[in-house]
């Protein structure tokens, strides 16, 4: 009885790693979720927020990234950096962003939910806003 529960179990492993191993092959051809694709650069381009309302151009200037204000309804803000010293790591970037309305630059994250999608974090203390923006073709 053992011997039979132990086969049986070997082989339930068995089916679990093949199983398991096309999976990762599958995720590993098809560039999935195991490997990273994406590069620091991939912010540089033009975006527009997720109200239409105002649309900025991240570039590289050295080793961090900067966003300006290319179209706003608010033409006073049209060429204002909104976003300074974005540095990447692990996946994200870290910086300054704008806040008009207090006239103030807050701490910001950046990450990018895919090549077209960037979302952008302003935090000050415990109170944060979160914007999603779409990149222009």
């Amino acid at each position: 009885m053992k011997t039979q529960l132990i086969k049986i179990n070997l082989v339930m492993l068995v089916l679990f790693l093949e199983v398991l191993s096309v999976n990762l092959i599958g995720a590993v051809k098809s560039g999935g979720p195991f490997i990273r694709t994406d590069t620091a650069d991939d912010i540089v381009g033009e975006w527009m927020d997720d109200e239409k309302s105002k649309r900025i151009k991240i570039t590289k200037s050295g080793t961090v990234y900067e966003g300006t204000i290319t179209n706003a309804a608010k033409t006073e803000l049209i060429g204002k950096k909104i976003i300074t010293n974005l540095v990447y790591a692990d996946g994200a970037y870290t910086g300054k962003i704008y806040l008009p309305k207090r006239d103030t630059y807050l701490d910001c994250t950046a990450t990018m939910k895919d090549k077209n999608t960037l979302v952008l974090k302003g935090s000050a203390g415990f109170v944060s806003k979160e914007t999603t923006w779409t990149r222009l073709k």
